[in-house]
This record gives structure tokens, C-alpha cells and sequence, in this order.
């Protein structure tokens, strides 16, 4: 019986030493999208956060304000995450960035968006940004 009682007791302080290693944390993403021509702020761009380790799962997903600025509150675990940016007509924004414990805010600066342009590909008539 105390043997029984020595691994369960033995297995929950292992479990409760995971979890503390796993646990997030609150942090601040924040930024400004300008069109790189006028140097005005990009309304309403799209903003997605993933971790560069698992691309196809969103930790975040906002919108620029009016003037384009962005200020999202993500909880996450500290590591290298990627933020993309897309804005109908505009090229897409893609900046990774890391977060680092002990640190509560991620700056990103000013970021540049450009005119999106079509090019022909290849000889199907097909044409992409």
C-alpha cells in the first residue's frame, strides 16, 4: 500500500513540474502598417500571429485600427512566432519576431506595405500578386 501511495504521489509531482513548465503568459504584440508610397496608416489590414513552429494554427488574429496601428494582447509561451499582414491591394506583410520571457511587450515598429502588383506566371493566362 505505501508503495502504491509513494508512485501516485511520485507521479502527480511530476505532472504538477510539467504543467508549470508549460504554462503562458500575457504579452503585447503592437505596430504600425504604413503604405510605404503615401506614409499614411493602412485601415482595417488583416493580422494573424502563428508560431513559427506550427505555421497553420492562428495564437492571434485582429485588424488594424483606422490609422493602422495594431496593440493585441496574445497569451503565449515565450519562442519565435511569425505575424502576417494583408490588406486587399497591398502586398503582404510577413516579419517574425520573438518573445522572450520576462518580457511583457513586443514592439514591431513601423512596417511597409506597397502597392500589390499582378504579374503574368507562366504561358496559361494565369496571373498572381
Amino acid at each position: 500500500m505505501k508503495g502504491k501511495l509513494l508512485l501516485l504521489m511520485l507521479l502527480i509531482a511530476s505532472c504538477a513540474s510539467y504543467a508549470q513548465n508549460t504554462t503562458t503568459s500575457s504579452y503585447i504584440v503592437k505596430g504600425i502598417l504604413v503604405d510605404s508610397l503615401t506614409l499614411e496608416g493602412e485601415p482595417y489590414a488583416t493580422i494573424e500571429i502563428v508560431e513559427k513552429k506550427a505555421p497553420d494554427k492562428a495564437v492571434k488574429m485582429a485588424v488594424t485600427d483606422m490609422q493602422g496601428n495594431f496593440k493585441e494582447k496574445m497569451n503565449a509561451q515565450p519562442g519565435m512566432y511569425v505575424i502576417t499582414i494583408t490588406s486587399i491591394g497591398k502586398s503582404t506583410v510577413t516579419k517574425d519576431f520573438e518573445v522572450k520571457s520576462g518580457e511583457k511587450e513586443v514592439d514591431l515598429g513601423t512596417l511597409y506595405t506597397s502597392e500589390a502588383f499582378l504579374q503574368k506566371t507562366d504561358n496559361t493566362n494565369r496571373w498572381s500578386y
